[in-house]
């Protein structure tokens, strides 16, 4: 959902309130109001009674109402055209991460597979790519026992069920300090100077901590190499 979110979204603030888009590529407005528009989809899609293909039909269609500046949400599109609908939270509790925001660490990303290459009889190569776009996503749902599962799987360990809790409470106490995406490059971090330095691997989650200096280095070289590619923000797929 957090995808259709997105180009909703985007669709209603680009073709239907006109905002413009900055050099980025993202949509220049106040970042509140974007919070607005993406939490009243959110809520809609949620409720269930609408599909995201119906809504972005209707926008479509709104385009050319000379009075589509006076819409302010989404919503206001389905009310205008006397569509009844359903609306519904949709945030999950569990969930760490949040919807509309940009997360770089590979794990909370969903991208195209890597490209197969098919030579032909001629000798002509194509690449799978050719045939479908690129997108830039992030997934819908990280949890903490998604983290700790993380975590043993780096260390190739099966999740221990006796520390269960404990290593949950620890993901836990980081959480006060960072986020998911930070933490997972903690993660990352901490195996691989432990690795290169010849040092013990990290046993459990709380010994990642000590790493947060190194992890930090790599998650700012990350953000800028995004920026600097244009890949620091939502490539969406469309709705079909």
């Amino acid at each position: 959902m957090n995808n259709q979110m997105i180009v909703l979204a985007s669709k209603f603030l680009e073709e239907i309130k006109e905002f413009p888009k900055d050099k980025h590529g993202r949509i220049d407005c106040d970042p509140q109001y974007k919070k607005e528009v993406m939490n009243d989809i959110g809520e809609i899609l949620a409720g269930g009674s609408i599909t995201a293909a119906q809504i972005s039909i209707l926008f479509e269609k709104e385009k050319e109402n000379p009075q589509k500046g006076l819409l302010y949400k989404p919503s206001n599109v389905l009310e205008q055209n006397q569509i009844k609908f359903i609306r519904k939270a949709y945030h999950d509790p569990d969930n760490l991460l949040i919807p509309g925001q940009f997360y770089f660490h590979p794990r909370l990303q969903l991208t195209p597979p890597p490209p197969m290459l098919q030579i032909a009889d001629d000798g002509t190569v194509k690449a799978s790519y050719d045939e479908e776009p690129f997108y830039l996503e992030i997934i819908d749902k990280m949890t903490k026992k998604d983290i700790v599962d993380y975590f043993y799987n780096k260390s190739n360990v099966p999740p221990p069920e006796a520390t269960l809790a404990r290593d949950i409470g620890a993901i836990e106490h980081m959480l006060r300090f960072w986020d998911a995406d930070f933490i997972l490059y903690l993660i990352d971090e901490a195996f691989a100077c432990s690795s290169d330095n010849g040092r013990a691997m990290p046993r459990n989650p709380l010994d990642i901590q000590a790493f947060d200096t190194e992890a930090l280095a790599v998650y700012e070289a990350r953000k800028n190499t995004c920026f600097e590619e244009g890949l620091d923000r939502v490539i969406p797929r469309a709705i079909i």
